[in-house]
Parts: C-alpha cells; sequence; structure tokens
C-alpha cells in the first residue's frame, strides 16, 4: 500500500463514495458529486440510509456513539465525542445514532436499552 493509494471517503451529505489518495486525506477534499466537504471535524448523524454506506464501504474505521436524546450520560459525553471527531478525522469516521430513531439498526446490535438513571455530582 503506497501513500497514493485511493481510500474510499462516503460523502457525509450524498453518501456517494469518493476516492481519495491516501496522502491527500488530510486535505479533506469535497465530494464529487454534490461537493459538501468530506471531513467536518464533527460527528455525523447516522441513519438508516447512510449508516451501512458509512458501515460498509468506507475504507476508514467508523465509531460510533448509539444515543438516545432523554439519556442524561448521552448528553453529557457528546461533548467529548464531538471533540474527538475534530481530532480523529480523516483517519477516523465518528457518527452517532439516535437509538430512538432509528430502532432497527439498533436492534441489529442487539442495543436494547440505554441506561435511563442520569449521573449526579457531588458538589
Amino acid at each position: 500500500m503506497s501513500a497514493a493509494d485511493p481510500v474510499l471517503i462516503i460523502c457525509p451529505a450524498c453518501t456517494t463514495a469518493n476516492r481519495v489518495p491516501r496522502d491527500k486525506l488530510a486535505g479533506g477534499g469535497k465530494c464529487g458529486r454534490c461537493g459538501t466537504a468530506l471531513f467536518t471535524g464533527q460527528p455525523i448523524a447516522l441513519t438508516v440510509q447512510n449508516f451501512d454506506a458509512h458501515l460498509g464501504k468506507s475504507g476508514i474505521p467508523l465509531v460510533v456513539d448509539f444515543w438516545a436524546a432523554w439519556c442524561g450520560p448521552c448528553r453529557q459525553m457528546a461533548p467529548a465525542f464531538e471533540a474527538a471527531a475534530a481530532k480523529l478525522e480523516p483517519y477516523v469516521r465518528l457518527g452517532k445514532l439516535d437509538t430512538e430513531a432509528e430502532q432497527a439498526i439498533a436492534a441489529r446490535y442487539a442495543i436494547r436499552s440505554i441506561d435511563r438513571k442520569s449521573t449526579r455530582l457531588n458538589s
């Protein structure tokens, strides 16, 4: 594998697979189809429409945060997950999957529940 070998990067907007030379990943790039930036420094919202493309076709690893809007610990972790996306892109894609909205994907990975207990900090 050479530095010029292309890596498939899935567009976060239209899910088109884009070939990006490995040595050009740090430059980001734009989708050849829709013109959207391939990397935004933010986790992407994963849905039933784009999940399989990002998981199965992309040439970079995908780290998924399975979350729910009502989950206090999920909301507390969100800023750290966003910061990680900014640091790890373009070599790792971070995505967030709302388990309430995307129940079929959550079920595929045996996500049956998210702890409803909120974390309490002692003052």
